[in-house]
């Protein structure tokens, strides 16, 4: 029989509650988890994991899984004991591309379990840590180590207590770090200087395409200059990829596949031949 997650999810949120007891909390949990066998997606949000004393349980399902894909943990009372706990589960994952850990309680007495996930896991691409406790140290752990990370794309840290030093910190990570896509900054508590330090280690990114932020604080002329900035990372991404194509057709005439994992593979091998003809095609664009 099919189990619909995001139905069971919510249906299983309400037993809880009615449930009552710290006790019932981590049997349902268990439960929950043996159920969600062989499955690629896993919402256990509202699931008061950290007060139940989930997370070992959690752990121990999650130990051995080699079919999920997307695990959301939003909203479960999850602090820094939890996470410490909960990141051995992450660290040498194989499947995982989406994890969140979204309206928690997570701070910086966390953020060097949730760096190690950042550090350590090879597929995730997605980490969304919004709402929850990161102040500006926090963020340094976290920035620490993204630099030299190569798979995560999207990043979500928007309303935590991040502040200038800490916008400072992804700044410099963003200096080294080629694949991240999305930074999601929303909400946090930086102003006009953390700004200009982030529009100016743009210039030396070409891969960030989307900065969130509410833009409270900040001087139109900084907004302007990051807005440039990720609009010609765009473009860069567009070249690119129509030069991956050709280089792909050449290689591999037609066997080649648009959906196939080419990009991941081979673009090592040609990216001696493929960045002289991008720094080209950015020339021509900003003439």
């Amino acid at each position: 029989m099919k189990i619909n997650t995001k139905i069971a999810s919510s249906l299983f949120c309400s037993l809880i509650i009615a449930a009552g007891s710290q006790a019932a909390d981590l049997t349902l949990v268990q439960k929950y988890v043996k159920r969600m066998r062989g499955k690629n997606h896993l919402y256990l949000d509202c699931h008061k994991i950290g007060k139940s004393g989930g997370a070992p349980a959690l752990v121990e399902a999650l130990k051995n899984n080699t079919t999920l894909t997307s695990l959301k943990l939003e909203n479960n009372q999850i602090g820094n004991a939890e996470v410490n706990i909960l990141v051995e589960a992450f660290k040498n994952n194989k499947t995982l591309t989406e994890l969140t850990f979204a309206l928690n309680y997570i701070g910086d007495e966390g953020a060097e379990a949730s760096a190690g996930i950042i550090k350590y896991n090879k597929t995730l691409r997605t980490l969304k840590l919004s709402n929850n406790h990161f102040c500006d140290d926090g963020a340094k752990t976290l920035a620490k180590a993204l630099k030299n990370n190569t798979t995560l794309t999207d990043l979500d840290l928007s309303f935590n207590y991040m502040s200038d030093d800490g916008i400072r910190a992804f700044a410099k990570a963003l200096k080294h770090n080629k694949t991240l896509v999305k930074l999601n900054l929303n909400g946090n508590l930086f102003d006009e200087e953390g700004a200009k330090a982030f529009a100016k280690t743009l210039k030396l990114n070409s891969t960030l395409m989307t900065f969130e932020h509410d833009w409270h604080g900040i001087e139109k002329n900084t907004r302007s200059n990051i807005d440039q900035q990720l609009e010609m990372n765009r473009k860069i991404a567009t070249i690119r990829r129509e030069l991956m194509i050709k280089a792909a057709l050449l290689v591999m005439g037609n066997q080649y596949d648009p959906d196939s994992r080419f990009f991941d593979l081979h673009e090592e091998l040609v990216k001696p031949i493929l960045d002289p003809l991008i720094r080209l095609k950015i020339q021509e664009i900003t003439l």
